[in-house]
């Protein structure tokens, strides 16, 4: 275990945030329009700083999706399926109220019959405006992970949980589009995890199984930075709690960041 945590009389995670912010924007505006022209000239300190702000989201976004995710392999050799608008099923599309978007939908195979699938659904159905970097005007989004079976032409709710999907302070998930999140979304026939990426503070992401029935949390991974005073350098930190070395049994249902918070901060470490 690590102490990370330095005073200082600046507010550097204020200016950690700031700077993720301008990155993620930055990103995804690369996505969606193609790189920019080269407006700096290789070397100059503008362009070290573009770079390390990347760097520094691609590393958080990274370590937090094989922290709690894995490798494909860790999750087994069942088929997965991602839908696009023109694939997700009739018999998932009931669970999709009009007031409500779907933002990410996978199924996957179970070897013995049947199919588990998981949906994330918003209320209000529509994207947020950008609101920049601070958050005092969010008013009334909520988020919803719903699993369920599908089996000899049946589907039931099995597990759903309101706080694994975080659209309280996540810009990301309240402006997201029609299956948007697919790829922030990891399924097996016992297994989900979603990864909040661009939380305030980091990524955030959360696990769950499904033990003879019922859906469980497993793991809750936390990856931030913090300002080194002594080193002048901004270090990446995991935070990890996972059932049943770190917390008790939680139902998906009554999961709540709140009640690992405590776990996760005694189980800090560095990440190189």
């Amino acid at each position: 275990m690590v102490s990370v945590h330095k005073l200082s009389t600046r507010d550097p995670l204020h200016d950690m945030q700031l700077l993720r912010d301008v990155a993620l924007v930055n990103e995804r505006v690369r996505r969606e329009l193609g790189p920019p022209p080269s407006k700096y000239h290789k070397g100059t300190a503008q362009q070290k700083n573009m770079e390390k702000g990347g760097m520094i989201l691609q590393q958080l976004t990274t370590v937090a999706a094989t922290a709690i995710l894995g490798t494909t392999s860790a999750w087994g050799a069942s088929e997965v399926t991602a839908a696009n608008a023109e694939v997700v099923p009739a018999a998932i599309a009931k669970y999709v109220d009009d007031d409500k978007a779907l933002l990410a939908y996978k199924s996957a195979q179970n070897p013995r019959g049947g199919k588990t699938a998981a949906i994330i659904l918003r209320h209000p159905k529509d994207p947020a405006p950008n609101r920049g970097m601070f958050y005092e005007d969010r008013v009334g989004y909520t988020c919803e992970l719903i699993l369920l079976r599908e089996e000899e032409g049946k589907t039931r709710v099995t597990g759903r949980s309101q706080k694994a999907v975080d659209c309280g302070s996540n810009q990301i998930n309240v402006s997201a589009e029609h299956l948007e999140l697919n790829d922030q979304l990891e399924l097996s026939p016992e297994k989900v995890a979603f990864v909040n990426e661009g939380t305030p503070l980091g990524s955030y992401a959360t696990s769950f199984e499904n033990t003879d029935g019922s859906w469980h949390l497993s793991r809750a991974t936390l990856i931030y930075t913090d300002y080194d005073e002594a080193s002048d350098e901004n270090l990446v930190v995991n935070e990890t709690a996972s059932y049943p070395e770190d917390v008790g049994l939680i139902p998906m249902e009554k999961f709540d960041r709140k009640n690992v918070q405590a776990a996760l901060s005694k189980n800090k470490t560095l990440v190189p």
